[in-house]
């Protein structure tokens, strides 16, 4: 809602559900708008013309879904967009079916220097040896209260179940924590390394973080994150090869601090873009003008698919990696 405000000329918030009527009311009364506690009341209202899904993971692909089969002209939904390939099929097949657009939020792909960036990128793309994906930040709660009025605390997510076995619980948090923060940095490393072969280190990390190294054979990408502790924030993107590199460092999420600033290296030749809006405010400034139809969407929601299979794939082969290095360690 912060982002939206920032867009009053263009979005306007008009109906909030949640299953919380309390909740809802709370929040709608900050904007003015509608609330309810039905999916269904939302989907039929005809001042809804775009969805924002950020409902629990587990409920996106029927929201989404539902979106597109009400002719909504758009729907954002957090990301990840699903928890199964199943479901990202379905949802792919609605939105072509029903012609309604489906943006997720991935904000660091939207974002406008990273986007120049890795226009810019040129050979790097495919002739970088070495990624790297780097997210180093507080709790989310802190990054929040910074950006945002909020109406409750929610609780911090909860812990695997009691009855998992001690590797089960560590490939459980190991999922959250890829679908829930690395998925921002594996969207930037598809764009480099399309295919993964192979997880070859997998690691959670207290309070609540990841280490991961994947291989297409011919390059490696580390991808490193945690939340919960006290220090300067980083977040960053860097992909190197022989004759060139980029560098991307981002503002921490939530906080509205303009765009990443990007910089691309061609042997002694440097640029550097900075721009004062970020991924929130380009991501929904693009998704108002597709959904007037003055612009058809910059990402596809087969591209948009295709980056949580990724995301997916990778989770499946990180747990099995994690299972194997476990029972060596044993």
């Amino acid at each position: 809602m912060p982002t939206l405000a920032g867009l009053a000329d263009e979005l306007r918030v008009v109906h909030v559900m949640d299953v919380l009527d309390d909740q809802a009311v709370a929040v709608a009364a900050r904007v003015g708008a509608r609330a309810g506690t039905s999916i269904e009341e939302l989907l039929d209202d005809p001042a809804v013309d775009i969805v924002g899904v950020c409902s629990p993971h587990q409920f996106h692909a029927e929201h989404v879904i539902g979106a597109c089969a009400a002719g909504k002209r758009a729907v954002f939904c957090e990301k990840p967009l699903t928890l199964t390939r199943n479901e990202a099929a379905e949802i792919q097949l609605a939105s072509e079916r029903f012609g309604v657009p489906v943006f997720v939020g991935t904000m660091n792909l939207w974002d406008p220097a990273a986007s120049a960036a890795l226009a810019a990128c040129g050979a790097l793309r495919t002739e970088a040896s070495m990624i790297r994906s780097t997210i180093l930040i507080p709790p989310n709660e802190s990054l929040i209260d910074l950006a945002t009025d909020r109406i409750d605390r929610p609780m911090w997510l909860p812990p695997a179940p009691a009855d998992m076995s001690p590797v089960q619980a560590a490939q459980y948090q190991l999922g959250r924590t890829i679908l829930g923060l690395a998925v921002h940095g594996l969207a930037l490393v598809r764009r480099f390394m399309p295919v993964v072969h192979e997880v070859t280190f997998a690691r959670t990390i207290e309070p609540w973080g990841y280490v991961l190294s994947l291989t297409d054979g011919s390059r490696v990408a580390r991808l490193m994150g945690m939340l919960g502790g006290s220090w300067d924030p980083e977040w960053t993107f860097t992909a190197i090869g022989p004759r060139s590199e980029l560098r991307i460092d981002f503002p921490p999420s939530y906080v509205l601090a303009g765009s990443a600033t990007a910089t691309v290296r061609h042997g002694a030749e440097q640029r550097t873009w900075r721009f004062g809006h970020g991924g929130f405010h380009a991501q929904w400034r693009h998704l108002a003008d597709v959904a007037r139809g003055h612009v058809a969407p910059r990402v596809s929601v087969a591209e948009a698919v295709q980056d949580v299979v990724y995301a997916l794939d990778v989770v499946t082969a990180a747990q099995a990696r994690l299972v194997d290095e476990v029972s060596s360690e044993c």
